[in-house]
């Protein structure tokens, strides 16, 4: 598979996904929902995301409810995903609840923000 940049991602996200038209379920995390842009990561080689998210960070952070942050930064075949309450001015990350690190992983360099919600795992065009 080619991979599109995380940039070509995040602009194809942003203009094309508002809201959310249906939500999509895991079978193995039925509690977690996910949205119209979140399915199309997926097809486009991120669907190994949701699974995480689903299996590590969704307990979590449905325990505590609320808004969080969810950043995937991958850089040298290696990635983390951390959750966190904001993100300042120069891109740092503010007030981080937790983070995964990933040993090895074929997803392009760079970052990709995501939103969680209340059981709701959504881009940031769909808030």
């Amino acid at each position: 598979m080619k991979w599109k940049t995380t940039d070509e991602l995040d602009a194809e996200l942003s203009a094309g996904f508002y809201g959310t038209s249906q939500y999509y379920y895991n079978r193995l995390y039925p509690s977690m929902k996910y949205t119209d842009g979140i399915q199309f990561l997926a097809a486009n080689g991120f669907a190994w995301l949701s699974d995480e998210i689903g299996l590590f960070i969704h307990p979590k952070l449905k325990a505590t409810g609320g808004f969080h942050i969810i950043i995937l930064e991958t850089k040298d075949r290696k990635a983390k995903l951390s959750v966190c309450e904001d993100i300042d001015e120069n891109k740092n990350l503010v007030d981080v609840s937790f983070t995964k690190n990933i040993p090895l992983t074929d997803a392009p360099t760079g970052r990709l923000k995501l939103y969680w919600q209340d059981g709701v795992l959504f881009c940031p065009s769909e808030y």
